[in-house]
């Protein structure tokens, strides 16, 4: 059993900093400032719906002795309509409905039995931060560590924790990086400084719901929903910036909690690593896994994070991520998030106290463990969690350079359409092909189907001659494809995907380009001559005579 990051010997682990001193009134004034603006709404709205009925009632009270006063059926239809609407607002900043919580974040949900070593890390970093372990463990595909409740009353009355991991973070971290990350997002317990640590969260994740929902109150059309999401939306912005410095405070405080519990340089490490293998996992999604999602083909579910921990850790990878570690890119946070930019909570933490040494009897020169090492059957594990993704059972499942053909063929499909729009609207062929645009060509008519190919967006409006030139460009570009096309129905030329070189044409596009651009030349020259092309793509596309073209059009 691995030693936990709670378990190491008492004088090799850092002394949490000394407490400070508060006066009971600042910390009373703090904990009012975080009750406030969930208490402020229900009690705002409770009141109003005592002045309405109050209103109602001294209004048909004097109906009976003033001629002419409105009816009490007036009055109550009024005031009813204003009460629903008061309601309709308790209504709203209800917490995210149950299947709404899951929609980007689905996974697998692990239980203790299932992931004992990874239940042992998350319960006994949450018995060290102070504060209660998780409800449920749920493992997903993106490289996220979130911490989440479904918050009821704007927060005040706490529910199920729900604690998500991205597998691909076990991948590039260690255990005890794994442990900083899990102090972090579970916060600190309360103290004299930051009081109610867990209704602070609680509120401001249900208030930037209730933000999300209204932000945009013109798209709601008339009715009740315009009228009072402006007011809905107000009051959110107006907490979250009331509670801003002291959820400013709350984050630093975790991060100190995480030095705390795995050590000052672990917690900088891993508050670096992690950010990098963010960026590391999403560039891999998008250049490699999601290539073929508008296609509907996926790469073997089995193969991702196993290609994904290849590539990091060869040679390329590890330059990589220690590149991205030492020089981070500029971090995006949400507005209304009070999360600290990274270089500010690092300085903050090379500030406490460095890393006590360890005694000489205690001094290992064995690295710390993977955290891909605390999961069960990893390579099951991973396969069950790229599976649960949100759409992959849709998809269907190929391997990796069938994958890359399937998209290399849309691909060039794509730079071809207008060249086969043209074709089929000059020669009036229902199925356009590349041996009747060559046969065209040998007819003198590569400018006429380049001048009808369709002009989109800003090249509509430019000058004929200026559009005759992109015509061509665009022209040319849709025969390279065709001819690319064709080279690899033939098999002269395949599309190949490697999870660390990425989507590549065999041979390389030099190295074609070298033999197809004087071919290329020729087709399209004043004088053209399809011959070079065709001996490229001999014996399927031979000059033979061809049925006569229609008759040249002007456009």
């Amino acid at each position: 059993m691995r030693t936990p990051p709670t378990s190491q010997p008492s004088s090799a682990q850092p002394q949490p900093p000394p407490t400070r001193t508060v006066a009971p009134m600042r910390t009373a004034l703090r904990a009012l400032r975080t009750l406030a603006p969930p208490l402020a709404f229900y009690l705002l709205t409770l009141a109003l719906l005592a002045g309405v009925l109050g209103l109602a009632l001294a209004v048909t009270g004097a109906s009976h002795s003033h001629h002419g006063a409105l009816l009490p059926v007036e009055v109550w239809g009024i005031s009813a309509i204003i009460m629903c609407v008061l309601l309709y607002g308790l209504y709203a900043v209800r917490g995210p409905r149950r299947h709404g919580s899951r929609s980007r974040s689905a996974g697998v949900q692990v239980s203790r039995q299932q992931q004992p070593q990874l239940w042992r890390l998350v319960e006994q970093t949450a018995q060290a931060s102070g504060v209660r372990a998780p409800h449920t463990l749920w493992l997903t595909d993106d490289s996220a560590l979130s911490a989440r409740q479904r918050p009821r009353l704007l927060g005040l009355l706490p529910s199920r924790h729900r604690l998500s991991l991205g597998v691909p973070l076990l991948v590039g971290l260690t255990e005890p990086q794994l442990a900083a990350l899990l102090a972090q997002q579970l916060g600190p317990a309360g103290s004299a400084d930051i009081p109610l640590p867990g209704l602070l969260r609680r509120n401001r994740d249900t208030l930037r719901l209730v933000l999300d929902r209204y932000a945009d109150t013109g798209a709601f059309g008339p009715g009740p929903r315009r009228w009072f999401g402006g007011i809905y939306a107000g009051y959110a912005r107006t907490c979250l910036r009331w509670s801003a410095s002291d959820a400013r405070r709350l984050e630093l405080a975790a991060d100190r909690t995480a030095a705390r519990i795995a050590g000052r340089d672990t917690a900088v490490t891993a508050l670096r690593r992690a950010q990098a293998l963010a960026g590391l996992h999403q560039h891999y999604r998008e250049e490699q896994v999601l290539i073929g999602w508008d296609q509907g083909v996926f790469p073997p579910a089995a193969e991702v994070l196993p290609a994904y921990q290849d590539w990091l850790r060869s040679r390329p990878g590890r330059q990589e991520l220690a590149a991205l570690e030492s020089e981070p890119p500029r971090e995006r946070i949400p507005r209304y998030d009070a999360r600290p930019p990274l270089p500010e909570r690092i300085t903050r933490l090379l500030e406490l106290p460095a890393d006590p040494g360890l005694p000489p009897e205690a001094a290992t020169t064995e690295p710390p463990a993977p955290a891909e090492q605390l999961l069960a059957d990893p390579l099951r594990t991973f396969a069950q969690v790229v599976q649960a993704g949100p759409g992959v059972a849709e998809k269907r499942q190929l391997p990796w350079d069938d994958l890359a053909a399937v998209v290399g063929q849309a691909e060039l499909d794509a730079a071809a359409t207008g060249l086969l729009t043209s074709v089929t609207s000059v020669l009036r062929r229902r199925t356009p092909d590349l041996p009747t645009i060559l046969d065209a060509i040998d007819e003198g008519r590569w400018a006429e189907l380049a001048d009808w190919i369709p002009r989109t967006g800003a090249a509509r409006t430019v000058p004929v001659t200026v559009g005759r030139s992109l015509n061509l460009s665009t022209a040319t570009q849709g025969l390279r494809a065709l001819v690319l096309a064709a080279l690899v129905e033939q098999g002269q030329a395949r599309w190949t995907l490697d999870p660390q070189r990425g989507r590549q044409l065999t041979p390389d596009p030099d190295t074609l380009d070298a033999v197809l651009r004087p071919a290329l030349d020729a087709a399209t020259a004043p004088e053209p001559d399809t011959a070079p092309l065709r001996r490229l793509l001999h014996p399927k596309y031979p000059k033979h005579p061809k049925p006569e073209s229609p008759p040249t059009v002007e456009r």
